[in-house]
């Protein structure tokens, strides 16, 4: 069966992307070393983790999505949160948490995620 919605937080564009995004965060060169964990990461988990990319897995969407992402997210950038908004075609809406770092969007403004919860998930019981 399928989903009525799909509400998302946080969301990264490219695995690589994101490893990078917290290597800078920590302030430490993002190149070489974010290739070589994925590298590793990609034998010990027997997967090619260079090729998660929401960005693509975005253009399948074929439900109503609400994305939920903090301004000032260092780990999974905002940049990154319009990659993904872009690539996702039909309804869709991104709604931007001013101040919000990488943490949960609703203990950064609980009344501005509870109104647009509550409106999506409104909007799907219709």
């Amino acid at each position: 069966e399928i989903a009525d919605g799909l509400i998302l937080e946080a969301v990264y564009d490219r695995l690589l992307t994101t490893v990078k995004n917290r290597f800078e965060a920590m302030h430490t060169p993002p190149t070489p070393l974010a290739h070589l964990l994925l590298f590793w990461g990609s034998i010990q988990n027997r997967f090619n983790a260079f090729s998660l990319n929401p960005v693509e897995y975005a253009s399948h969407v074929r439900v109503p999505t609400l994305m939920l992402h903090g301004a000032l997210d260092e780990r999974a950038r905002i940049s990154d949160a319009h990659a993904v908004y872009a690539a996702l075609p039909g309804e869709r809406k991104l709604v931007t948490f001013e101040g919000a770092g990488h943490q949960s969007c609703l203990d950064a403004d609980s009344i501005l995620w509870r109104n647009e919860i509550s409106v999506f998930l409104g909007n799907r019981n219709r």
